[in-house]
């Protein structure tokens, strides 16, 4: 049985493939586009690689959508308060691409 973690992992890969399907795209296109080999991107679709951050964006660049919605979420909902991060650095969350600027005291994202 997988974590929590797997199983997140294995929800946002297959949003991955979902929406690279939907855009017509073949494995072999968005692997080249990352610079990744094709089955790095199968394992990313599978949930066996847990996607950084950077991994996270690139993908979301690639596919043509914003970094929140491989995570699930959809324009104007509601996006988490807090960019939280998993010891291997995948963010859980967004607020509207902005990420830390809630969470520092000074306000200031640089």
């Amino acid at each position: 049985m997988r974590d929590q973690r797997g199983t997140r992992s294995a929800e946002i890969g297959a949003t991955i493939r979902q929406v690279r399907q939907s855009k017509k795209m073949s494995p072999v296109q968005v692997a080249e586009a990352l610079g990744k080999t094709v089955r790095t991107l199968q394992k990313y679709e599978l949930g066996e690689i847990d996607l950084t951050v950077s991994s996270l964006e690139q993908i979301a660049a690639v596919l043509d959508v914003r970094p929140w919605e491989l995570l699930g979420y959809q324009v104007g909902e509601n996006l988490p308060n807090t960019f939280e991060i998993w010891t291997t650095g995948f963010a859980e969350g967004f607020k509207g691409g902005v990420a830390f600027a809630e969470n520092r005291k000074d306000g200031n994202c640089s």
